[in-house]
């Protein structure tokens, strides 16, 4: 069921991509109208794919440390190595080839070749524009959760019990949007849709609360009976119903963030977290956990 909720996040993705490639924008005209609603809407949110592949990524990796732990296989280097070992070659090889021009559709830049190439080959292009291929944003806010994975998992090894890691990954949740709301007030004057992703959607300590929503989704999973979680198969399909039947009705809607207020800046990310969240998490504890390696 999560490979069909991974398929969905690249869907949705996809679904953003063709409306840019149609030009439309979020000043669009009707397109596709049933009544008053408009199915461009779909499209138009796509982005939000994105946050859903966020949440499963935080999900299976603090998942599967976990389990590691508690059969005593956990090695944070070899996590470590096979987290780039799984990524980077790839990434590396597009970047390259784009950057030597030797992709169709993708334009090179030619002013600061070098220090563009530099920083892609760190992983800063969330903080520094992704001007080779602008989805490769994602990556860097990837490479650096993986990073400080394990001193988040370490620190929920110390604690003393569950509902102490649990308030620990829902006072990390809070910082992005707090950020984000400061950001607004800071720039409100220069905000605009494009300012709005560079200064306060791509950069990792703003995006960063996907993530851990679907590190607190494994957690939940994990020390669901330490916290006194209902087991009951009509809970755990009402969260998944409740996730799915709230992520279409926000995505369907109406166009997320095409006004650019404080609330929309910045909670609508951690709303969309909120219903992908439960829809992930009814879909895990419907079916067996994940069992692949890292």
């Amino acid at each position: 069921m999560l490979d069909g909720i991974r398929g969905l996040s690249i869907l949705l993705v996809l679904a953003r991509h063709a409306a840019r490639a149609m030009h439309f924008d979020v000043e669009y005209q009707p397109t596709f109208p049933v009544g008053g609603w408009d199915g461009i809407v779909f499209f138009l949110n796509g982005w939000a794919g994105v946050d859903l592949f966020f949440i499963l990524s935080g999900f299976l990796i603090t998942f599967i440390l976990l389990k590691r732990k508690r059969e005593k296989a956990l090695s944070f280097k070899r996590y470590l190595l096979k987290r780039f070992l799984r990524i980077a070659p790839s990434y590396y090889f597009v970047l390259f080839m784009v950057a030597l021009g030797l992709l169709p559709f993708y334009q090179r830049p030619v002013q600061d070749w070098w220090f563009r190439v530099a920083y892609h080959v760190a992983f800063l292009q969330d903080y520094l524009p992704a001007n080779f291929v602008v989805a490769f944003w994602s990556l860097g806010v990837e490479e650096k959760f993986y990073l400080l994975m394990p001193f988040l998992m370490m620190a929920l090894f110390r604690l003393s019990n569950p509902r102490q890691g649990l308030v620990l990954i829902l006072s990390l949740i809070c910082i992005p949007p707090m950020l984000r709301l400061w950001g607004f007030y800071q720039w409100q004057a220069q905000l605009n849709h494009t300012t709005y992703f560079f200064w306060l959607r791509s950069p990792f300590h703003m995006s960063v609360d996907s993530l851990l929503s679907g590190v607190l989704v494994a957690y939940l999973c994990n020390f669901k009976e330490e916290l006194g979680w209902p087991a009951r198969p009509n809970v755990q399909k009402g969260l998944y119903w409740s996730g799915l039947v709230g992520s279409t009705l926000l995505l369907g809607s109406t166009v997320l963030v095409k006004d650019l207020t404080p609330l929309s800046v910045a909670f609508t990310p951690n709303a969309l977290a909120f219903c992908f969240s439960l829809f992930v998490m009814g879909a895990v504890l419907l079916r067996d956990p994940p069992s692949r390696d890292l």
